[in-house]
């Protein structure tokens, strides 16, 4: 492997590279209908000769590779992508996963396998960085909070004490907040049935069947921040680039449908006709957060919201059947605009 002269990062090997870049660039183009906001001030920086290191909530797999895609497809550079080194199996897989910009961070247990892993993390981000090389992370460490706590995990903070270490040695470096919604997790079936037999979806191949699946993805890059200011320290960033990062979160029909039948069958209510107006209800409950939906408005019209999602995901035209798993399946998608929902039943 070829290596880099500043640092012992794993320089992508072209060949390897570019037909992922390629493979990934046609699936977004024409197998997802993949959305983006990103600010302008990333363009800004980036033309000042300004490193990134995007940081973003974790719900799929896809996300390693698909934001990377889209920052490909908007000119910026590419990012190398921090992964667990259990979600790629074998020597050879790795070996290839490096060559084609990813790298891979050793999965620990105990305290002192933590501490390790956590300063070799600290190291590589920095190295990359120095090396003149985005980094794209997701600090939760996870995607499973939201499935198995009901919410969004809060960051470590390994990851910031890098970015101020960076920001301490003149690096021209910000760290840009990112999110990506899905109106269909591609793993969802896996992160809710956690008996059967895993991983499911944890190796490099399955990465391709990732392209045809999604339906409607939103991808958007926050507002850079700069450290220039003394106010920061490890804990305090994380909090505050996780707000931000929350503050990204779109609001999708999946997410208030699962919401409204979520409630109905907690209360025993099966009757269609509650369902419709129970969407309507919901909506109008988070209409503060109006600027934040996507793919309906407050105008919109239960039944009809209904019948379009149901024919995309089967299991809303089963949602009035008594199944435990059909309950983990709307507390899902629920729970992923959780955080807003109870701000709202807060003040109300």
């Amino acid at each position: 492997m070829k290596r880099s002269e500043l640092s012992s990062v794993t320089r992508r090997n072209p060949l390897i590279y570019g037909s992922a870049a390629i493979v990934s660039g046609l699936g977004i183009r024409f197998l997802s209908n993949t959305h983006q906001e990103i600010s302008p001030d990333i363009f800004t920086l980036h033309q000042q000769g300004y490193r990134f290191l995007y940081v973003g909530l974790h719900k799929s797999l896809w996300e390693t590779t698909g934001v990377q895609s889209v920052i490909l497809r908007n000119h910026l550079n590419v990012p190398y992508a921090a992964m667990g080194d259990n979600l790629i199996r074998g020597r050879f897989y790795q070996a290839i996963a490096k060559r084609s910009g990813l790298f891979l961070v050793k999965r620990a247990s105990g305290r002192q396998g933590l501490l390790e892993s956590a300063a070799s993390l600290k190291e590589a981000i920095k190295s990359h960085i120095n090396a003149g090389i985005d980094v794209i992370i997701y600090p939760e460490g996870t995607r499973k909070n939201i499935p198995q706590y009901g919410r969004y995990g809060t960051f470590f903070t390994t990851v910031f004490e890098a970015a101020l270490e960076l920001s301490q040695s003149n690096e021209k470096f910000a760290l840009i907040p990112i999110n990506v919604d899905y109106s269909h997790i591609r793993e969802d079936h896996e992160m809710l049935h956690p008996d059967e037999k895993n991983p499911r979806t944890l190796h490099m191949m399955d990465s391709l069947k990732m392209l045809s699946h999604l339906g409607d993805i939103y991808v958007t890059l926050g507002n850079p921040v700069i450290l220039n200011q003394a106010k920061w320290n490890r804990k305090n960033l994380a909090a505050h680039i996780h707000q931000a990062c929350l503050d990204l979160i779109k609001i999708l029909p999946i997410n208030i449908i699962s919401r409204a039948i979520y409630s109905l069958r907690q209360q025993k209510q099966t009757d269609p006709a509650f369902l419709f107006k129970k969407i309507e209800i919901t909506i109008k409950e988070l209409a503060p957060y109006q600027d934040r939906f996507r793919g309906f408005s407050l105008q919109s019209n239960g039944a009809e919201l209904f019948e379009k999602l149901a024919k995309q995901r089967r299991e809303f035209k089963r949602w009035q059947e008594d199944d435990p798993n059909l309950n983990r399946f709307f507390k899902l998608y629920r729970d992923y605009i959780g955080h807003l929902a109870c701000q709202e039943e807060l003040q109300s």
